[in-house]
């Protein structure tokens, strides 16, 4: 096909040609044949040839014109199927350990689930606001299978599908229709047909198994993908391509999402070009990434203001801010289109703090790179890094999660061991205590108790405490301890006995 048009003189590829020169006769169109119908108008120019689906343009695409899911002018034919997706089945997704801004959450090998850390706003789940350091039991249930943090909520799936949420409130991140603040888990809605659940900062995203994106919560950048900056209590889906997702990823204020074609989207803010799409534009409906192929995305998260994508090659890229260097990239410049981590090529999963990456490797060991103040990347010092390092002592992870200043790994071959690195000023890594470390120490989710053996004597509370006597004579307690009231030495909470001194003076 041969088009004329001498009035391509702001250079936006009218003509199709593969140049910006104004023509005077006509000239071919580039891999244009067995033209249908053909269009032009201002500065696109397009036409629907052999396959009656296949629209092909050229042009301007300031507005998303030419439909290719970008806003980059092309100066060749770029062609779009208009055969709508098809609907993808998925099945319920595992995920056993989430990071919040300050609290930590995770599902036992027996499906029961534990949460530890700050507590203000009930994320823990545990009916109450106080903030523990050391892993409680949330309800009684044993069935949990997902399980995901935002900064002050938690969202979780059960392993019948349904899905459930506590904690902060306050723009409707939980879905339950109310702005009101939950202390233990409540269920969204009535479907059972939920695989995926991801909080970011104060909005949550699910999919279900239909491949139905839904998104809810905090809205002012546009991150629950629907046109408008309006707040949502209540599951909404976003413009466009619904049904037909495969995964989905969140950061702070951002959204990510794989449609079912394998194109890689994102909508919110972007202000430090975490959308990826080549500007700093904030988006209030799906967007495609740049420079990341169709059906080559494996696994995806957010931080604060970057994004990190592993590819099914298990490489790694990165994009969006990166002062503290967390796109691994070996730099701290911060990128609007996704570049490739340095020395990464077995990745098989990546959590985004803050301002920090964390990546699984497929033997089980971690990397981490970006920003270490807190110890954060588990290196055992608390230096930056622009380039990924080994997370010391880490050789058998299978789950990872990362927030804010925290980083997470759940054990493989013994599931119930979580390990954890960075701030802790609120008990969030689980430890039973409240100072930092930078590098990975490990609880234990299934201790064995101590037994009192004997019938106790005399048993007693105090507020968040207990104190019994044995047959013996001899003194234990259990419980808080942030004052010393277990009088054992220590100021460290323990839901185990210990004995207090060692004195065997007889029932009293």
């Amino acid at each position: 096909m041969a088009l004329c048009a001498p009035a391509d003189t702001d250079g936006q590829g009218t003509l199709g040609d593969g140049t910006t020169t104004t023509r005077l006769t006509p000239v071919v169109m580039t891999g244009a044949t067995s033209a249908a119908y053909i269009c032009g108008f201002y500065r696109t120019s397009g036409y629907i040839g052999a396959d009656p689906d296949v629209v092909c343009m050229t042009g301007d695409n300031g507005n998303g014109q030419i439909g290719n899911g970008t806003y980059t002018d092309k100066t060749t034919l770029t062609c779009t199927d208009l055969t709508p997706p098809a609907v993808p089945t998925l099945s319920l997704q595992t995920n056993k350990l989430a990071n919040g801004a300050y609290h930590t959450a995770a599902i036992r090998a027996d499906g029961t689930l534990w949460a530890w850390g700050y507590n203000s706003y009930g994320q823990l789940g545990t009916n109450n606001t106080t903030t523990f350091n050391y892993p409680v039991q949330v309800g009684s249930a044993t069935n949990w299978q997902y399980v995901s943090a935002g900064y002050y909520h938690t969202m979780a799936i059960k392993s019948d599908g349904t899905l459930w949420a506590w904690g902060y409130n306050g723009y409707g991140q939980l879905g339950d229709g109310t702005t009101t603040s939950r202390l233990v888990p409540v269920q969204i809605g009535s479907a059972t047909n939920w695989v995926k659940v991801v909080c970011g900062q104060y909005h949550t995203l699910a999919l279900n198994a239909n491949g139905a994106l839904y998104v809810w919560g905090y809205n002012a950048y546009g991150q629950i993908g629907d046109g408008t900056a309006t707040t949502r209590t209540v599951p909404t889906q976003p413009l466009a391509f619904t049904p037909g997702w495969l995964d989905i990823g969140a950061g702070a204020n951002h959204t990510l999402g794989v449609k079912s074609d394998g194109t890689l989207m994102a909508w919110g803010y972007n202000g430090n070009g975490q959308l990826g799409d080549g500007t700093g534009n904030t988006r209030y409906q799906p967007n495609a990434v740049s420079n990341i192929l169709p059906g080559t995305v494996a696994y995806l998260s957010g931080g604060t203001q970057h994004s990190i994508a592993v590819l099914t090659n298990s490489t790694v890229m990165g994009w969006g801010y990166n002062a503290y260097g967390q796109l691994g990239d070996g730099t701290t410049k911060t990128r609007l289109t996704p570049v490739i981590m340095s020395g990464i090529s077995t990745a098989t999963k990546v959590a985004c703090g803050d301002n920090h990456t964390l990546l699984l490797l497929s033997n089980g060991t971690m990397r981490a790179c970006g920003y270490n103040g807190y110890g954060q990347l588990g290196d055992g010092s608390n230096t930056n890094r622009t380039t990924p390092v080994v997370c010391t002592g880490v050789t058998d992870g299978a789950y990872i999660a990362s927030m804010y200043y925290t980083s997470g790994v759940l054990q493989s071959t013994n599931p119930d061991v979580v390990c954890m690195s960075g701030f802790n000023g609120y008990g969030q890594l689980g430890n039973s205590t409240y100072t930092d470390k930078n590098t990975f120490t490990c609880t234990d989710l299934s201790p064995t108790p101590v037994v009192l053996t004997q019938q106790p004597y005399k048993v007693t509370n105090g507020y968040q405490h207990t104190v019994a006597i044995r047959g013996d004579g001899t003194l234990w307690a259990w419980g808080y301890n942030g004052q010393g009231q277990l009088g054992n030495g220590t100021n460290t909470n323990t839901s185990n006995p210990v004995q207090v001194g060692s004195a065997t003076t007889g029932p009293v």
